[in-house]
């Protein structure tokens, strides 16, 4: 069972994939569509 981030891990995350999405717009954008479709 996967436990839920605290608002300070979700932030952390967030600024890590603005940087990436900075330094490789890309593959940043790669990503993201294969998040879009992938089944959660």
């Amino acid at each position: 069972m996967a436990m839920p981030l605290s608002e300070e891990e979700r932030r952390s995350i967030e600024e890590l994939e603005d940087q990436f999405a900075n330094e490789d717009p890309e593959l940043a954008r790669e990503l993201e569509r294969g998040r879009d479709s992938s089944p959660c």
